[in-house]
Parts: C-alpha cells; structure tokens; sequence
C-alpha cells in the first residue's frame, strides 16, 4: 500500500509547488504536491496509524504532510512522539505535527514542558506552536496567561527570528481570545515594538502586534 501512495504522490507533482520548497530550502526528497491534493488522499485514506508511520519513515516530505493526517494523536504517547519528532524534519512539517498531532495527543502537555527546556531553536519554537493553541482555546487560567506575558515581555525582542515570530503570534492569540488582556497585549506590542517597521505588500498584514491584533478584531466584527 506504501508504494501505491507514494507513487500517487508523485503523480501529483506540480512545479509551482516545487520551486516554492527549492526557494524555501525545504529539505528534500519531496515531489511538490499542493496541500489541497493532499487533503482529498488523506480524506480517501482516513486514518490509519501503521500507514502514517511508513509514510513518515520515508523523510518525503510531501509523505509526512500525509501522514500528520493519518496519526491517530490519541493511540500516540510521549515515546511516540519523541522518536517521531527530529529537529532535522522540514519545519513546515514539524509546524504542522505539533499544530494538529501533538496538540490532539494526551500528553501533549508534558511534550510542551520538554521541547521548552531543551536546547534548540527548533524545538523551542514547536513549543511555542503548542502554546499558541492552547491559548487559541480559550482554556486558559489568568494565572497561566500571565506567566506566559512575562515571558513574552522578558524575551521576545532577543529571541531567534524562528521563536521570535511564533512568541509574538501568541501574543496576538491572546489579545484575540482574552479580552481583559486585550489591551495589555496592544500595549505590549507597543512597548516591544517587534516587526514595527516590517514591510508587507498591499493587502497583507503586518506581524507588528497592534497591527496584527486590529486586523484580526476587524475580521471578527464583520
């Protein structure tokens, strides 16, 4: 079955898609699949554990985009996880593992905590991933959100750019979906000033917090 799938992939192959992973520098082997062909082969195969992990052992990356659809989270537990999860994986992989595995598993907590402590960009950055939607839940405690304000307002300016964007983005989540924070959060982003002079073409909004947060807050009230 592996084979039939992989060589389905290959057949979606679309060049656009191609030169998009070549000018990101996406690590390959990769056929260029869109996303959206990839939903309707993951919609046909549903989900099946054993299969998304062959497919994820092939380190194809338009495989492994599969396969984050084909996890079962809750059959997965921290060992799974562990040995699945390689700083060395495409980050539009891993981004999009922890977004939809790891944050559906039960133990998805005590990943957070780990990938937290450890001593590299990429996991601190999946960890703020893990944040950003547990905060996008609106689950969380005052006690909880603060902490996580302090941190922000501590470390965000000097973090790397790969954190750096994914920290300020929960920022802005938690402007969005707490509203007594809301203007604490504007005025954080002030404060700190990141992507203040970011330049975005026409139509697009900055990642400038204030910006960001007004932008969002305008959608939501339509």
């Amino acid at each position: 079955m592996i084979k039939d799938v992989l060589t389905e992939l290959e057949n979606k192959s679309n060049k656009s898609v191609i030169k998009r992973y070549e000018k990101n520098n996406e690590p390959k082997p990769y056929y260029g699949v869109l996303k959206g062909e990839i939903n309707k082969i993951a919609k046909k195969l549903k989900i099946n554990n054993k299969l998304a992990k062959q497919l994820w052992e092939t380190k194809n990356l338009d495989a492994m985009l599969l396969a984050v659809q084909l996890f079962d989270s809750q059959k997965l537990n921290i060992n799974d996880i562990d040995f699945l999860v390689n700083k060395n994986i495409s980050l539009t992989v891993l981004d999009s593992f922890t977004e939809k595995v790891i944050f559906n598993s039960l133990c998805w907590k005590d990943i957070m905590n780990n990938f937290s402590t450890m001593d590299s960009i990429i996991y601190n950055r999946l960890s703020w991933k893990l944040r950003v939607k547990y905060f996008a839940s609106k689950q969380a405690t005052n006690e909880e959100i603060e902490l996580i304000l302090k941190e922000i307002k501590e470390n965000l300016v000097s973090s790397p750019d790969l954190v750096k964007w994914v920290m300020n983005h929960c920022l802005v989540t938690i402007a969005i979906n707490y509203d007594n924070y809301l203007e604490y959060c504007i005025s954080l982003g002030e404060e700190l000033s990141v992507y203040k002079d970011q330049k975005v073409s026409k139509g697009c909004t900055s990642a400038y917090a204030p910006d960001w947060i007004a932008a969002l807050l305008n959608r939501k009230n339509k």
